[in-house]
Formats: structure tokens, C-alpha cells, sequence
């Protein structure tokens, strides 16, 4: 899949190298995509909405709307079933996969929040913040479990170890912790 500044989200086929549909006109420039797990369905995001389409046809499925603030990034569950959206509204938003309803909207960082990641398990949820921290947060009931702070810069990549046991993040500060 590609998206592009023109406002277009493209699947291709790998292999050769052909594209598989036709364009799909996305409300704004595509900044982010990512498959569902089985790549059964994608997520694109551009301003404050993120499409669901079909990952086989291309078709749009729903529109994710919530965020008052351009979307910056997306995680799928590792079951698929969630979907956990962050964005300069300073919100983290987690939605259900499949129907694309609103589960809960997790509010604590004073920043715009800038990346996003599920553990292996899905038991928890990483998201860094330009607030300078990381939120650790319950992936099912979306409570807090922890704030990471030291960082002196954003903080623009989490990314949780295969064993879920470990938690990298990384900032402007050129640090990684």
C-alpha cells in the first residue's frame, strides 16, 4: 500500500510490481498507513480522520472520526480487534476493529502525541508525547499504568520488545531509553 501527498491511498501487488486497484481519494495527505494483522484491512490517516479501507479491493469500510487534531500516527492490536489512533489533540483514541466504534478516548499527555505501539500481547499500550514523556497505559480497560520521564526533547518512537517485557523509546534529545 502507498499514499501519497495528493490525496490518494494505492495497493499494489508486490510481486510484480502492478497496482491493484484504482486510487482511492483520501480526505487529505496520506500521512499514515498500516495493515491489520492478516492485512485484511488498512488504516490511512490524514488532519483528524482515519479511513478503514478493505486490504483485498481497496473499498472504504468507515471513517474513523473523533480527533480535533491532524492524526500522527496508528497500531493495530496484534489480534486485530483494536485499533489505537494518537494525535495533536493530544488524545490517544483505541477503537474497535472490526466495527470501527469508539472504545475510549485516553487523556494525560499535555502534548501533541506523536507515535504509538501495542505490546505483543495487547495487555498494554506505549505512547511518547512532544510533553517530553511516554504513557504506559492497560490495553483493554485504557487506565494509566505508568508515565516515563526523561526525555529532554519529544519523544517520536516506542517500540515494545518480542517478550512485551521491555520498552524502547526515542526522542529529539538524539537519546534512546
Amino acid at each position: 500500500a502507498s499514499g501519497s501527498e495528493d490525496g490518494t491511498v494505492r495497493l499494489w501487488n508486490g510481486a510484480t510490481g502492478q497496482m491493484q486497484t484504482t486510487p482511492r481519494n483520501h480526505p487529505g495527505s496520506v500521512r499514515v498507513l498500516a495493515w491489520s494483522p492478516g492485512e485484511h484491512r488498512l488504516a490511512s490517516a490524514s488532519n483528524d480522520r482515519v479511513p478503514l479501507w478493505d486490504g483485498t479491493n481497496g473499498q472504504l469500510l468507515t471513517t474513523l472520526t473523533g480527533h480535533t487534531g491532524d492524526v500522527r500516527a496508528v497500531a493495530w492490536s496484534s489480534d486485530g480487534q483494536r485499533l489505537a489512533t494518537v494525535s495533536n489533540d493530544r488524545t490517544v483514541r483505541l477503537w474497535d476493529g472490526a466495527t470501527g466504534q469508539l472504545r475510549a478516548t485516553l487523556i494525560g499527555h499535555t502534548g501533541s502525541v506523536q507515535t504509538v505501539a501495542w505490546s505483543p500481547t495487547g495487555q498494554r499500550l506505549a505512547s511518547g508525547s512532544e510533553d517530553r514523556t511516554v504513557w504506559v497505559w492497560d490495553g483493554v480497560t485504557g487506565q494509566p499504568q505508568a508515565t516515563l520521564r526523561g526525555h529532554t526533547e519529544m519523544v517520536n518512537t516506542v517500540a515494545w520488545s518480542s517478550d512485551g517485557l521491555r520498552l524502547a523509546t526515542a526522542s529529539w534529545d538524539q537519546t534512546v531509553r
